[in-house]
């Protein structure tokens, strides 16, 4: 039986040709609106090549500088290659592809040398019996200025398009290696993949990045169980996915861009992605995450990264893979969030567990590695058993977990939503929770993980009652109003406001203990009343504010606080914005302050010296005190051997202010003096105080 292909080249050329090639014959095509019929033979394997010389005017792009192919007719299955001879410096451009229904089939090839610009790839879907599409040809600008100015211009451009068609039958074998350019071509790749074709044996390389502008997708492979899965290789060779929206509802589904993966999936990016499979009845999902939900019960994924992703889920949840029985490698997650929380189990609250930035469970299976992989400005979020790299893993040896990095990384563990009870944590830097096997010392590398071991978030228009809490806990604020904090005792603690101008906690006319506490202020206004003296977070070990600002007057305490950004106001003259009292040694970098006249005092009653630093602040009075300087120095009750020392870079500046009474400046001022032995300053590196007589 016999099938006709008919290509219409249409050549900007002043020459025209028409005839009938058999598949053991070729013909020259250099006509204008040249038609050319070709009948494939079965028996031959409908194999034609045309060959096709065009000339090209000496630097000009706008005379016969393209061939173009349009309304080419494809038998089911049919092959292309396009092959392209010299010369090397021009450009293989194709116009519009063909509309892809389900399978490509279609490979196109091109010489090495040949840069491919847009879509290298043409396919034909299955059971279409014939399809069409433009090809187009071309130099760029560029390159013909190149050639032209080194005396290489080539003036005939060859190339040969040979066309292969497929069976009468339409049982034609699939090429080992499909190319996929657009988003259309991806679509119909993991619809082929959920119909059942599993590309054992085969390749899929992806030839351009593609955006796939957060359409809902459907995963590529329903679950760990399904035959559905893909077995073959899918190589990115260093292109990105972008914008990936996966929001799978309830049942036995595992999510990401592979749902369930049994082959190998290497060399690519994902770049802002979303997946979301979370339930509220009975627990259904069989992983989570942004490659492969599921890598069960054998697969690879290499080199791939994830970044900018959000995933949440209710179990086996991670970066790269959820539900993991495979290897993963060289992968890296970064500047991502992963979250699982709990969900409904015989009618009662469970799971929310098995999370890891790489993968939420793992297993060696005695065959399987989790080797050289990076984490990197992640987020993540558990009710028990999570890590850095992998939630919870089984088998773990030296060999098969190792050389791995996680930096710049929070873990919470969080049993105030959907509590079902105090559980073991499990949270650790690598992977806490080891379920046989162990983790060698020094195999794998942490820098700057944080583990918060509890998680609070109190309701808004309420104080903040901390108490009986334990170890490390971070407090989410959102917009609004917060009450007093009552504080636990020996605790680290965060907290962490959705910024500085729409966040606040009053303190009110109070002080508050937080015995032996190290606390961490982010994002929140902090007030207090004025002309009430020693209100502050007393007791405490360090505190640190970041970006924070602090209305009324504040007392300070503990061994160390340091203020970032902050901005600190106070309308009444007879407050300072701040006292540094009860604090050893403190630290303002690059902060604001607005008063009536008077800004900082650097006082105690002789229970310990203290160090003041000023980097790069603005202190600004709204009207003057007379005598007051922006910071004032009282060191009159300090007690034997104690000192007071102040630093002010050249940057911090004043105005506003009076003059010191002692100093005659209006930046600093040293009121009160037990000695002269007993307070330094230095502005700008240079001792000011005590002067020196010539």
């Amino acid at each position: 039986m016999k099938k006709v292909l008919m290509i219409l080249l249409t050549l900007a050329m002043v020459f025209s040709m028409a005839g009938v090639v058999s598949a053991d014959d070729t013909t020259d095509i250099t006509g204008n609106s040249g038609n050319t019929e070709v009948t494939y033979n079965t028996e031959q394997g409908y194999i034609v090549t045309i060959p096709t010389k065009v000339a090209f005017a000496e630097g000009s792009l706008e005379s016969a500088n393209f061939v173009k192919a349009t309304n080419v007719l494809l038998p089911d299955g049919a092959l292309l290659e396009v092959n392209v001879s010299s010369p090397n410096d021009f450009n293989l451009v194709y116009g519009s592809g063909l509309t892809v229904s389900k399978i490509p089939y279609i490979v196109t090839k091109y010489d090495g040398n040949i840069a491919v610009n847009n879509d290298p790839v043409l396919q034909v879907a299955s059971g279409v019996t014939e399809s069409s599409a433009d090809l187009t040809f071309s130099t760029t600008e560029e390159n013909v200025k190149q050639a032209t100015l080194s005396g290489e211009h080539k003036d005939t451009l060859e190339f040969t398009v040979t066309v292969k068609g497929g069976s009468t039958s339409g049982d034609t074998q699939e090429p080992s290696v499909i190319y996929i350019g657009n988003k259309e071509q991806l679509l119909a790749f993991a619809a082929d993949v959920n119909d059942g074709n599993t590309y054992e044996g085969k390749t899929v390389k992806l030839t351009a990045d593609i955006d796939l502008q957060n359409e809902e997708w459907t995963p590529i492979g329903p679950n760990a169980d399904a035959v559905n899965k893909f077995k073959g290789t899918f190589d990115g060779q260093g292109h990105t996915i972008s914008n990936l929206n996966v929001d799978t509802a309830a049942g036995y589904t595992a999510a990401g861009f592979f749902g369930a993966l049994n082959g190998v999936a290497k060399n690519f990016v994902i770049d802002g992605a979303t997946i979301k499979h979370v339930s509220t009845g009975d627990p259904s999902d069989n992983g989570i995450a942004v490659v492969a939900g599921s890598l069960y019960n054998k697969g690879t994924i290499d080199g791939v990264t994830v970044k900018n992703a959000v995933v949440e889920g209710n179990r086996y949840t991670g970066g790269i893979s959820g539900y993991t029985y495979g290897t993963v490698k060289n992968c890296k997650v970064i500047d991502s969030e992963i979250t699982a929380i709990p969900n409904t189990f015989n009618g009662n609250y469970d799971n929310g567990d098995k999370v890891g930035g790489i993968a939420g469970y793992w297993s060696s299976e005695s065959a399987y590695s989790m080797i050289g992989n990076i984490v990197e400005n992640v987020v993540l979020k558990a009710y028990r058993d999570v890590g850095g790299i992998v939630g919870t893993a089984n088998g773990v040896t030296a060999d098969n977990l190792k050389d791995n990095t996680v930096k710049d990384v929070i873990i919470i563990v969080d049993q105030k939503t959907n509590t079902y009870g105090d559980k073991t944590k499990n949270a650790g830097e690598i992977v806490e929770c080891v379920t046989n096997g162990a983790l060698a010392d020094g195999a794998n590398t942490a820098e700057n993980v944080v583990i918060y071991e509890n998680y609070v978030k109190p309701d808004v228009d309420y104080a903040i009652n901390l108490a009986g809490l334990t170890g490390s806990i971070l407090v989410e604020l959102g917009e609004g109003n917060y009450g007093d904090v009552t504080f636990p005792s020996n605790a680290k603690i965060t907290f962490i406001g959705a910024g500085k101008d729409k966040t606040t906690i009053d303190f009110g006319n109070d002080h508050e203990g937080a015995t032996g506490c190290t606390l961490v202020f982010d994002g929140i206004k902090l007030k207090r009343s004025t002309n009430t003296n020693y209100n502050g977070i007393q007791s405490l070990t360090s505190a640190t504010y970041n970006d924070c600002a602090f209305e009324g007057q504040h007392f300070l305490y503990g061994t160390k606080a340091v203020f970032n950004k902050c901005v600190f106001t106070t309308t009444d003259a007879e407050n300072y914005n701040v006292w540094t009292y009860g604090v050893a040694e403190v630290t303002f970098n690059t902060c604001q302050f607005t008063c009536a006249g008077k800004s900082v005092l650097i006082y105690n009653e002789g229970h310990g010296g203290q160090i003041a630093n000023f980097n790069g602040c603005t202190f600004t009075a709204t009207a003057p005190v007379d005598g007051k300087a922006a910071i004032e120095v009282d060191s009159s009750l300090l007690q034997g051997g104690q000192t007071y020392t102040v630093n002010i870079d050249s940057t911090t500046t004043a105005s506003g202010f009076a003059t010191g009474s002692v100093s005659g400046n209006t930046l600093w001022n040293v009121k009160k003096d037990a000695s002269t032995s007993t307070t330094t300053v230095k502005v700008g590196g240079e001792p000011v105080y005590p002067t020196t007589t010539p």
